[in-house]
């Protein structure tokens, strides 16, 4: 007969965590400089008058501030990567369906490497030489 009808909730819930969390590590950097543009730079000129006019050089005069926001908003996606990856290892320890599980694994290990574009490169380059040799 039919097999009785499996609850996916945590394996579904894993799939929405991790894709929000490639969603915030992908595109927050790219909101938070629209919303908070950085300050437009200053001309030579205005460099050297406030150099003088504070007895520092011109090249210190420039240094520009630096934003926090964005930092906490990468951290965040990343987090949410982990933890959408860590709901597919419980989701299928639970015997959950396994292609939300999957999804769940691969979106959650794009936002952690996304983070990191050097194993991003890595892991993708190690995927396409798999291809070709299966293939």
């Amino acid at each position: 007969m039919d097999e009785p009808q499996r609850r996916n909730t945590l394996a579904i819930s894993a799939v929405i965590v991790a894709a929000t969390g490639l969603l915030l590590i992908s595109c927050g950097p790219v909101i938070y400089d629209l919303l908070y543009p950085p300050p437009p730079p200053k001309g030579l000129l205005d460099r050297v008058v406030e150099g003088v006019k504070d007895g520092i050089t011109s090249n210190a005069a420039s240094a520009t501030p630096v934003r926090v926001g964005r930092r906490w908003i990468e951290i965040g996606g990343l987090s949410l990567g982990v933890a959408g990856i860590v709901m597919a290892a419980i989701a299928r320890a639970r015997r959950e369906h396994a292609r939300a599980i999957q999804v769940a694994i691969f979106l959650g290990a794009v936002a952690v490497l996304w983070y990191h574009y050097a194993l991003l490169l890595a892991v993708l380059a190690i995927l396409i030489v798999i291809m070709f040799l299966l293939g």
